[in-house]
C-alpha cells in the first residue's frame, strides 16, 4: 500500500516501507510510540491536545452525524480525568481523511482537555464500513461482568439516578452516561444496587417502567424507608386505598395510561409519581393526577 502525507501534518522520516506518521505536529519529533504493519497502516500513540483535535476536525468529511449527548458524555469523563485508555483509535485514510473518532476529538476541544490517543493513520478509505461492525456492550453486559445482579435493571437505574443528579431530567431520552461515570456513581451510591433489587420486585405490577422504579424508590427510600416500603406496596396491590387517597390515585391514572395507545413521555410519569408521593406524605386527598410542561418539575420531600 502506498502511503500518502496527511495535508494538515508535517510529514515525518519514513517508516521501512514507505508509510508517513502523524505525530510531528504533535511533539516537532519522530514519534518513538509507534509502528507500521505490514500492509502499512502506521500505529501511534500521541498526546493530542484540543488545538491538534480542531485541526484534526478539518479532515471530517462525510462521517455520521455528530451525536452531541456522546460528546459531552466523553467531555465529563476527561474534565474529571475519567476518560481510560481501552485501544480504541483514532482512524484516518491514507488520503487524510477522518474515518472514525470524532466525537472524541469534538469532547476535547469543547472540554479544552489533552489526552493520549491511539492514532491509527494510512487506512483504505473502506475500513470505514467495517468500523464498530460487531456487537456494542451495554452498560447491562459491563454491570454483569463485574458480577452485579439484576444488571440490566441496575444499569437502567444508575443511568435515572445520575440524570437526576446533572439535572437533565428533559434530557431523559437522550442522555448516555460513560462507562467510568456509572461505575463511579454506583460506587458513591451503593444504595442503587437495593433499588434495583425493588425495582425487579415492585415491576410485576406493570404501571410503571423498573427504571423510573429504581430512581423513585432511590430517592423515596434515603427520605423514610417505611414510607417507601409502604407507598410500593400499595401502588402494586391498591389494597384498603379509599377514593381520593394519593396512592390509589397514581395506581388508577397509570393504568389508565397504559391501557392507551401511544406512550406519555417519561419525564411525565416521574413527575407524576413524585407528585403522588408528596401528597401520600403529607396526607392530603389528591383527586386528579397529571403534569404540564410548564410546571416547575416536583422535588420529593
Amino acid at each position: 500500500m502506498s502511503a500518502t502525507t496527511v495535508a494538515f501534518i508535517a510529514p515525518q522520516a519514513p517508516a521501512s516501507n514507505g508509510a508517513t506518521g502523524l505525530v510531528r505536529s504533535v511533539t516537532g519529533q519522530p514519534n518513538p510510540r509507534s509502528f507500521v504493519s505490514p500492509d502499512g497502516v502506521v500505529y501511534e500513540l500521541v498526546w493530542v491536545t484540543p488545538d491538534t483535535a480542531h485541526e484534526w476536525l478539518y479532515r471530517n468529511n462525510g462521517n455520521r452525524s455528530l451525536r452531541g449527548e456522546v460528546v459531552d458524555k466523553i467531555g465529563r469523563d476527561l474534565k474529571n480525568g475519567r476518560f481510560m485508555e481501552n485501544g480504541d483509535a483514532v482512524r484516518f485514510s491514507a488520503d487524510g481523511n477522518l474515518l472514525d473518532g470524532q466525537h472524541r476529538l469534538h469532547a476535547m476541544v469543547k472540554s479544552a482537555t489533552p489526552a493520549w490517543l491511539l492514532v491509527v493513520s494510512n487506512l483504505p478509505a473502506t475500513a470505514r464500513d467495517t468500523v464498530d461492525d460487531g456487537t456494542k456492550r451495554t452498560m447491562a453486559d459491563r454491570f454483569q461482568f463485574h458480577g452485579e445482579a439484576s444488571a440490566t435493571t441496575l444499569a437502567a437505574t444508575v443511568r435515572k439516578a445520575l440524570l437526576w443528579e446533572l439535572s437533565l431530567k428533559p434530557q431523559i431520552g437522550r442522555f448516555t452516561a460513560s462507562t467510568p461515570e456509572a461505575f463511579a456513581f454506583l460506587a458513591e451510591n451503593p444504595d442503587l444496587r437495593d433499588a434495583a433489587r425493588a425495582a425487579d420486585h415492585y415491576r410485576k405490577a406493570k404501571l410503571l417502567p423498573a427504571s423510573t422504579i429504581g430512581l423513585t424508590w432511590w430517592l423515596f427510600n434515603r427520605i423514610n424507608p417505611a414510607q417507601c416500603t409502604e407507598f410500593f406496596d400499595r401502588l402494586g396491590d391498591g389494597a384498603m386505598l379509599p377514593k381520593g387517597h394519593a396512592v390509589l390515585t397514581l395506581r388508577n391514572r397509570l393504568a389508565d395510561i397504559n391501557a392507551q395507545p401511544g406512550r406519555l413521555h417519561e419525564k411525565h410519569v416521574l413527575a407524576m409519581t413524585i407528585k403522588a408521593w408528596n401528597y401520600y406524605r403529607d396526607g392530603r386527598d389528591l383527586m386528579t393526577l397529571r403534569f404540564a410542561e410548564h410546571e416547575k418539575f416536583p422535588q420529593p420531600k
